[in-house]
C-alpha cells in the first residue's frame, strides 16, 4: 500500500526539491496523521515521479487533496546499493538506467523504486543506505 503525491516531466536533477515540498505537506488523514512504515520514491524512464510512502493497509478515510492511493506491484526487481548522501541519488538513477539500456536488461515496465533503507533524520550522511529497484519479469 503507498500514498504519494505525483510529479510528471521533470529533469531527474529536480527530483530532491519535489522530496522536500512533499515532506512538508506529507499528505495525512484528518486528525490522524498517515504512519509510514518506509519512504520510496517511484519513477519511470520518462521521468514520471511519485514521492510518498507505504502504510499498513489502504487508508479507510479520504486523502487529502494532493495525496495519492495506490496498491504496490508485487513482483521481481534487481537492485543497486547507493550508500552515501542522497545528492547522489540523481546520478546514481541516471546509471541505472544507462546500464539498463546498454545491457539490454528486460524489465516488465512497472515503476523503478528508490526505496530509503534509513532514515535521513536519524543516521549519519555517510551511512544512508537507498535500494533503486528495477522491475523484471
Amino acid at each position: 500500500h503507498y500514498v504519494y503525491s505525483t510529479f510528471s516531466n521533470l529533469d531527474i536533477v529536480s527530483k530532491s526539491a519535489r522530496w522536500a515540498e512533499y515532506n512538508v505537506a506529507n499528505p495525512h488523514v484528518p486528525d490522524k496523521p498517515l504512519q509510514f512504515l518506509t519512504y520510496l520514491t517511484l519513477f519511470k524512464p520518462e521521468m514520471r515521479f511519485c514521492a510518498g510512502g507505504t502504510v499498513a493497509a489502504a487508508p479507510a478515510e479520504k486523502l487529502p487533496l494532493a495525496a495519492l492511493y495506490m496498491e504496490l506491484e508485487k513482483g521481481r526487481y534487481l537492485q543497486f546499493t547507493v550508500i552515501g548522501n542522497y545528492s547522489q541519488l540523481p546520478e546514481a538513477c541516471k546509471t541505472v538506467l544507462q546500464l539498463v539500456k546498454e545491457r539490454g536488461i528486460v524489465t516488465r515496465g512497472g515503476w523503478y523504486i528508490e526505496h530509503y533503507v534509513n532514515r535521513h533524520l536519524s543516521t549519519p550522511e555517510n551511512e544512508l543506505t537507498t535500494h533503486i529497484l528495477v522491475p523484471i519479469p
